[in-house]
This record gives structure tokens, sequence and C-alpha cells, in this order.
């Protein structure tokens, strides 16, 4: 019995490193879609691992672990239908909605809370309903966060469309001026300017400021973002090997390999290609 306890306890923590895995990727292309808006916000969700303690019990043997963010935590949504009236839930009521949209409707990411715009311990509700753990209510839990979203000024400028007529009516009648007329804080005005925002480093968590044009430049190559010191260690820290295949030689950063958990490569990247 102990054994299914452990056993359990493991689902469940590989079940959350899935969710707030996911709900970063999708923030990313999230992210992409507000500063091609002109809307000068970014969100993230810092990276989870999970770690197996042999010399524990069963009970505890597996836990989930993540960097420390400091700061004031506030609650954005839950995954029952309740969203915060803040200003500051704006932006993660946006991201639930557009999760949903953007997937055509298969999940969305809900439960957001954080410190600012730096997101953890998500909830995803998905129409599988064999993944994202118990807290995923489906599309009932979808159907209960729209009940109670009203779209605001992100929503409109993302061009979102509320499912529900009467909040939709809601909405237009509420911002019907919103795209002559966006908020100081969400619009990009700073043209000649660097525009520095914050996210979380993809390597050790460090939440860093980031210029928005060197984001959406890496983003446009596929490429993450790393603070100044794992930049660093990335470059300090090559190791020279020999390709399994075509027998030359080629490097690669064993730090970028030891932070991500990945088994360090035997071919050159030209050879994995083919």
């Amino acid at each position: 019995e102990s054994h299914r306890g452990g056993e359990k306890l493991r689902k469940d923590v590989l079940a959350d490193m899935e969710t707030q895995a996911v709900s970063k990727a999708l923030a990313k292309v999230f992210n992409e879609a507000l500063l091609k808006k002109g809307i000068k916000r970014m969100i993230d969700f810092i990276d989870v691992s999970v770690y197996e303690l042999p010399s524990r019990g069963e009970s505890e043997r597996w836990v989930a672990v993540e960097p420390f963010v400091e700061g004031r935590y506030e609650k954005y949504t839950n995954n029952n239908g309740w969203v915060s009236n803040e200003t500051g839930s704006q932006l993660a009521q946006a991201f639930s909605h557009w999760s949903w949209e953007h997937t055509g409707g298969e999940l969305m990411v809900v439960d957001i809370q954080g410190v600012n715009n730096i997101y953890t311990d998500p909830q995803i509700h998905s129409k599988d309903m064999t993944r994202y753990g118990h807290g995923n209510l489906g599309e009932e839990g979808m159907g209960k966060f729209f009940a109670s979203h009203t779209c605001n000024e992100v929503c409109v400028r993302l061009g979102l469309d509320h499912p529900n007529p009467t909040a939709a009516e809601r909405m237009m009648r509420t911002f019907k001026n919103a795209m002559t007329r966006v908020p100081e804080d969400l619009s990009l005005r700073c043209r000649g300017k660097r525009v520095e925002l914050q996210t979380s480093c993809e390597l050790c968590g460090a939440i860093f400021d980031v210029d928005v044009s060197r984001y959406l430049d890496f983003r446009r190559q596929g490429r993450d973002v790393y603070c100044a010191t794992c930049e660093k260690r990335m470059a300090q820290e090559v190791t020279k090997a020999r390709c399994a295949k075509c027998g030359n030689q080629f490097t690669f950063s064993s730090f970028w390999y030891r932070c991500k958990g990945v088994k360090e490569p035997t071919t050159h990247t030209r050879c994995r290609a083919k």
C-alpha cells in the first residue's frame, strides 16, 4: 500500500511538472502576440523540477522543486471559475482566454498566481481528462472560467472572442473604444528607446530584465533567453567531442546540458538532423 502511495505521489508531481512546462511554452507564444500588438507586458512561468529522494519514505520520495521568487504573491484566478477583480488579474485572465482560443478549445490555463507577471503552480483544464492532475475539470472548468470572465483591454487588443454572447455584448459596450484608447501601461510608447520587461531564465530560473527587441529576435529564431550569468557560463564551460557518425570534431556547452538534465550529445548537429 505504501508503494502505491509512492507511485501516486510520483504521478502527481510529474503531472504538476507537465502542467507548468506546457503553461510556460504557451506563455512564450502569448508574449509574442502581446508584443506584436504593442502591449508592454510579458508573462512567464518559473521552471519546476522533480527530484527523487530514495532515503525518504514512499510518501515523501518524490518532490517538486522550483526557484524561490521574492516578492508579494497574488492570486489571480483559481480552477473553479473564480477570478480576481484586481487590476493585476487582467493579464492572467487574458492569458487563460487566449490559451483556450489558441488551442482551439482543447485546453485552458487557469489557477494563476505569482509575483507580478511571473507565475507559478497553474492548473490546466483539458478535454483530455487523463492529463494535468486531479484539478483538471475539463470543459466544465473552462465553462466556469467564462461564466466569471469579462473580457478586458488585453482581450480586445488580441481580438479574442468570448463564447458567451451576453458577456461578449457586455465587453463590447465597456471597451468599444479600446482600440483607440489604450491605457498607457499597455502601450509601447518608446520608439528609439530600450523597453525592458521581466522574464525567468530557462536554465537557472532567475528573474531578470530582458530587452523586448532581443526577446522577439530570439523567439523568431526559436531560441530561449537566458540570464547574463548563465550566458557567461555557457560560453565558459564548452566541451570538445568527436562525432560518432562523421568523425569530425564539434563543441557544445556542457553547462547547458547539465542544467537541462539532458544527456550530452555524441554526434554533430548536422549529423543529428539527417
